[in-house]
């Protein structure tokens, strides 16, 4: 308001009608929230009702026996023969719980049997079947490391002496990123608050772990590290369930060289570490793009390869334990690859375009494949509807290197896209097929280069 053309009392009138609309406007907001709200929950409730109804009987239930049936009647008749026998009630009690106890027994030892692992200890209950640790090895554990290891991979056990080493490293790098900001902005570095912000950062980080003693898990750590080592015994996370395995490092090592013969993927370059040479073919071809101004100067100082933090990608594998005689999953980690910076951007500017490509078509969790199948089952799902999963066997060893290129292409054409954010829709691709046909990695004590597929 122009509180100078409006006398005091049309000022003073004009706030209140102010106040008062935004008033009822919470008021109505709330209101109108709280409704839709119920209506989500009663939606969801009857929804969760009527699965819950629908769904099917327990799998692992073993019927009675006729034996254990007729124990049973015979039992449940003497009871109503004389109801007030308090005797007969005691016996009853107690013959039906051992009929219970004899089903729960027989679906345990079900569940058991179908796992395929020999040696895990698991939880089973109400016919689930959930492995701890998978033990395929004739390692034995104690009971405290069992109980070490059953708390899983992302469990970190409180180690102040192993902290204080690293706190300065990291702090150094986090006061470092200050430091680059304030320079990026020009602006003048408070050398006295900053000096105070890293003390105090350090004082609060050391009072943490202080706080706590070190974990009595420690010891059993390396107990553990020296039975590995002198078994020769490998401890991975699963593939999909992401508990622990336990096998041992030869069988380890010749599933993975079975699956790379297998697979006629990866090529040996024969003692001959190529990251020198990767790092210099990776500069030299950003540096061309640059020039011939396909991409700007920030581009280039941003993916370029920085020889002093740069890394080989190295090859490891993640067991299958979900899948007969427990085969491997190659996993390329490459977090300081040469060629990293390029695939980041590049996924940063493709993959928007993919989810909106694939939105329609792609389940990306049970609750999604729920409404989905509701969904469709008003106009396509009958009684005689038959549903059908496949799996590919080795997918991204199966993806040929110059077909990914060209579905991308296809891609940025499905969106008749020349360019995106500046960069060319060529250059995109030849960054792309820069990538892919540059994936050089190190196992098992030689150098390999990935020559059909794509890495994991």
């Amino acid at each position: 308001m122009d509180e100078s053309s409006l006398s005091a009392q049309e000022i003073l009138r004009n706030k209140k009608s102010i106040e008062e609309l935004s008033k009822d406007f919470r008021v109505k907001a709330t209101q109108l929230l709280l409704k839709v709200a119920k209506g989500e929950y009663d939606f969801q409730n009857e929804r969760l009702d009527r699965l819950l109804k629908d769904f099917p009987a327990d799998a692992y239930d073993v019927p009675l026996t006729q034996e254990q049936q007729a124990t049973v009647d015979n039992e449940v008749d003497k009871y109503e023969d004389d109801e007030d026998d308090e005797e007969n009630h005691r016996g009853l009690t107690q013959k039906v719980q051992r009929c219970l106890q004899n089903r729960r027994t027989q679906r345990q030892r079900d569940a058991l049997r179908n796992t395929g692992s020999k040696k895990d200890e698991s939880c089973t209950a109400k016919g689930f079947h959930a492995p701890n640790i998978i033990n395929e090895t004739n390692l034995s554990l104690d009971r405290t490391e069992y109980n070490l290891l059953k708390l899983g991979p992302k469990y970190i056990p409180n180690n102040p002496h192993l902290a204080h080493k690293r706190m300065k490293k990291e702090i150094d790098v986090v006061m470092g990123k200050i430091k680059k900001i304030f320079c990026e902005h020009g602006w003048i570095l408070p050398g006295q608050r900053f000096e105070f912000f890293q003390d105090s950062l350090t004082k609060t980080l050391s009072d943490c772990h202080d706080k706590y003693p070190p974990s009595d898990h420690l010891k059993t750590i390396k107990n553990l590290e020296r039975k590995f080592e002198t078994t020769k015994t490998i401890i991975r996370k699963t593939d999909k369930s992401k508990v622990f395995h336990i096998g041992t490092t030869d069988d380890h090592i010749l599933k993975a060289r079975a699956y790379m013969t297998k697979t006629d993927a990866y090529q040996d370059l024969e003692g001959t570490n190529p990251l020198d040479t990767l790092v210099k073919r990776t500069n030299e071809f950003l540096y061309a793009l640059w020039i011939n101004k396909h991409i700007t100067q920030k581009h280039y100082e941003n993916l370029k390869a920085k020889r002093d933090e740069a890394e080989l990608a190295h090859l490891y594998f993640l067991p299958k334990a979900h899948k007969p005689n427990t085969p491997l999953r190659p996993i390329v980690a490459g977090m300081q690859s040469p060629t990293i910076r390029i695939s980041k951007w590049l996924d940063d500017l493709l993959r928007p375009l993919f989810n909106q490509l694939a939105s329609d078509i792609a389940i990306e969790n049970g609750t999604q494949l729920i409404k989905s199948v509701e969904r469709w089952s008003e106009n396509y799902l009958t009684s005689s509807t038959t549903f059908i999963s496949m799996d590919v066997t080795d997918l991204y060893t199966m993806i040929p290197q110059e077909g990914g290129v060209v579905a991308i292409k296809r891609l940025l054409e499905e969106h008749n896209l020349k360019q995106i954010d500046g960069i060319k829709k060529e250059i995109i691709l030849a960054l792309t097929r820069f990538v892919i046909t540059n994936n050089y990695f190190y196992f098992d004590g030689s150098y390999y280069k990935q020559i059909r597929g794509g890495a994991m």
